[in-house]
C-alpha cells in the first residue's frame, strides 16, 4: 500500500535538515499536518506540491525542486551568465525591466524564456562564455557547476580553490573555472563528498 503520509523525522532525512529546521518548517504551515497517536504526521500529497512550487530546499535523493514552477533563474545566476555583478542585474530589473520576474519565497527569480528573448534582441551585454575557447569550455567546469554537482555552496567551492588549494584551475574571462580532471582525480582520493544526482 503506498503511504498518504510521513513523520517529521521522516521529512528531515528526505530534505537533509536538523530537527529543529525540520520542525520549524513544519510550523509554517506549508503543508497538511495531522496527528495520529499524539505524533504528528505530514501528508504526502501536500508536502510533494509544497516542494514542486519552491526552490529553497531541495531533496537529499530526488527530483529538483520547483517543478510546478516556470522555468527561472536567480539574480546570481543570471550575474553569472552576463558577468556582471547582482546588484547590476537588480539595476536591470528595476530600470529596464527587460524581463519578467517571479518572487519565490521572497527570492527574486528571472523567468528563462523572457531572458532569453531578451538576450538574443540585443547586442550590448554578452555572455561571458560566448567568447572563452569552445575546448577549454568542454574541459573544465565552472564554479556553479561545482556546487551543483556536489549540493554545496558556490562559496564552499571557492573555499576548496582558494585556501585548501584542491583544483587546477584558469581563468576565463576573469572567470575562475575547474579543470574536469583535476576534479575527478580529487573526487576519487576523498570520501566526504558525493555528487549530487537526480
Amino acid at each position: 500500500m503506498n503511504k498518504t503520509s510521513i513523520s517529521v523525522p521522516e521529512m528531515q532525512r528526505i530534505l537533509g535538515m536538523k530537527k529543529v529546521e525540520a520542525y520549524w518548517l513544519v510550523k509554517q504551515g506549508h503543508f497538511k499536518v495531522i496527528r495520529v497517536g499524539g505524533k504528528m504526521r505530514i501528508m504526502l500529497d501536500s508536502f510533494e506540491e509544497w516542494y514542486d512550487r519552491q526552490f529553497r530546499y531541495k531533496k537529499v535523493n530526488g527530483p529538483e525542486p520547483g517543478q510546478l514552477l516556470p522555468p527561472s533563474w536567480t539574480v546570481s545566476e543570471v550575474a553569472d551568465i552576463l558577468g556582471l555583478n547582482p546588484s547590476s542585474v537588480y539595476e536591470l530589473i528595476k530600470n529596464h525591466s527587460p524581463f519578467k520576474t517571479v518572487k519565490v519565497d521572497g527570492q527574486t527569480r528571472i523567468l528563462k524564456e523572457t531572458f532569453e528573448e531578451w538576450y538574443r534582441s540585443q547586442s550590448h551585454y554578452k555572455n561571458r562564455e560566448d567568447t572563452a575557447p569552445r575546448e577549454l569550455l568542454d574541459a573544465t567546469l565552472s564554479v556553479g557547476d561545482v556546487a551543483k554537482l556536489l549540493g554545496i555552496h558556490r562559496n564552499s567551492v571557492y573555499d576548496m580553490i582558494n585556501r585548501r588549494n584542491l583544483f587546477a584551475t584558469v581563468k576565463a574571462n576573469d572567470k575562475i573555472r575547474i579543470y574536469k580532471d583535476s576534479f575527478e582525480a580529487w573526487y576519487r582520493t576523498q570520501t566526504r563528498h558525493t555528487i549530487v544526482t537526480g
